[in-house]
């Protein structure tokens, strides 16, 4: 079963769920529109591009080894548009291939991919806490509560020369009301800042020196290589991904039920390596998921 590819295409589709590239997301890579006055390199197919690198990197994880490589492999896939916005050099002959960054190199796994920083970002600037929260939602699976009605955020459009949009979001979390939840993403997303809306690598914004240092529920990081290190280490990471993966197979949301089945098959995703396709296999051959069971009074 594993080797059909069919399970190729069934892992895609779950993997382009859970990181919002699906059409039915919130915020899907296909829709997403960047103001050509400042990115003059987004083109009609460069989200295409994207999109299909990230399915790359997800089925080489998927099916070749550790899938918590996805988080900090130095490993991207690029054609020639794509390698620009990497800053990569230019093929003779144009086509998709795999390329291993430079040792030391700012730009590593899942949070570096132009895919996950152009779909979390805005039409004229980065989005910290759309970036934040997808972290914190999709790959550790903490709940983020819903912005209030009333949230305004036009003084991050515009921000005066020499601020930066890590200034502003600090003033802002120092309201209690906005604290709580911002808390839970903008630290994350601030390192990520690096990179503009499209993906590509930046040193500065709005005439200041980018500083994308913060921590990860204690563990500090640097830039966003080091944030993707702490993220594969997090102790929630593996268990989400397991939760994540569990809850598409069965087509509904773990109940309470479920928490002594996720223990056991979180155990056994550490014990074999991480390995998503051995994890597949473990799911559906689970007594969870091949039998109902029949509620008692």
């Amino acid at each position: 079963m594993i080797l059909s590819q069919k399970v190729h295409l069934s892992f895609n589709d779950f993997a382009n769920d859970l990181y919002g590239m699906d059409p039915s997301s919130g915020m899907p890579l296909s829709t997403t529109f960047k103001d050509p006055k400042f990115y003059p390199n987004w083109t009609m197919t460069l989200p295409v591009v994207m999109q299909q690198e990230l399915t790359m990197r997800i089925d080489d994880a998927a099916f070749n080894g550790d899938y918590l490589s996805l988080y900090d492999s130095p490993v991207v896939f690029v054609n020639n548009e794509l390698a620009k916005i990497y800053g990569l050099p230019s093929a003779a002959v144009d086509g998709f291939r795999k390329v291993t960054l430079d040792a030391g190199s700012t730009r590593l796994g899942l949070l570096g991919s132009a895919a996950m920083l152009a779909a979390n970002g805005l039409p004229q600037r980065t989005s910290p806490t759309l970036r934040g929260r997808f972290v914190a939602e999709q790959l550790l699976c903490k709940t983020v509560p819903p912005p209030p009605d009333n949230v305004n955020l036009t003084a991050l459009d515009m921000l005066p020369p020499g601020s930066s949009v890590r200034a502003v979001l600090e003033a802002h979390r120092k309201n209690p009301a906005c604290a709580a939840c911002h808390q839970l993403m903008d630290p994350i997303g601030l390192g990520l800042e690096n990179f503009d809306s499209v993906g590509a690598y930046r040193s500065m914004e709005n005439g200041a020196a980018v500083d994308a240092t913060g921590d990860l529920d204690g563990v500090p990081f640097k830039d966003e290589a080091s944030l993707s290190t702490a993220l594969r280490n997090h102790p929630n990471a593996a268990a989400c991904f397991v939760t994540k993966l569990y809850e598409h197979a069965q087509g509904r949301v773990p109940l309470g039920v479920d928490a002594p089945v996720l223990a056991s098959l979180s155990k056994q995703f550490g014990d074999k390596g991480h390995r998503a396709n051995q994890l597949l296999v473990d799911i559906v051959s689970s007594d969870a998921y091949r039998f109902v069971e029949i509620a008692t009074k």
